[in-house]
């Protein structure tokens, strides 16, 4: 079966996610898998993930079969919770909101108590009619 239009822009616009992450990590942002939950970062610092939120899938959204994948960029504080949340790159702009919204729900802890400089991550967050 061959890919309409929609998928190859979509598959398109993941790669230039993916490439954009390689370049991040360059810069001592944190990436994070959908099935990670310690953290291990360069200087020796832990952070676990205690609470993680999908993002709200609108119905029309999905009815339309709109898709993609959402990478947020945002700052954990050492008391666990999100913030300077933003879009760092998107393959579709209608889905942004809503992975901001369930970022700002997640929850932290830093492993060592005694952290001092929170730290940033990058979070993808997929949109996927499979799901």
């Amino acid at each position: 079966m061959p890919l309409d239009r929609f998928t190859w822009i979509a598959k398109f616009a993941w790669l230039a996610c993916v490439l954009s992450l390689l370049s991040c990590q360059s810069h001592g942002v944190k990436i994070i898998d959908k099935t990670q939950q310690t953290l291990h970062f360069e200087d020796g610092t832990e952070i676990i993930v205690i609470k993680r939120v999908f993002p709200e899938y609108p119905p029309v959204l999905r009815k339309a079969k709109i898709q993609g994948k959402v990478l947020i960029r945002t700052t954990v504080l050492l008391d666990g919770t999100t913030s300077n949340i933003s879009v760092y790159k998107s393959s579709n702009n209608q889905l942004d909101e809503y992975a901001v919204q369930a970022v700002s729900k997640w929850l932290f802890r830093y492993q060592d108590p005694t952290s001092t400089k929170p730290k940033t991550i990058i979070l993808p967050l997929t949109f996927s009619i499979d799901n």
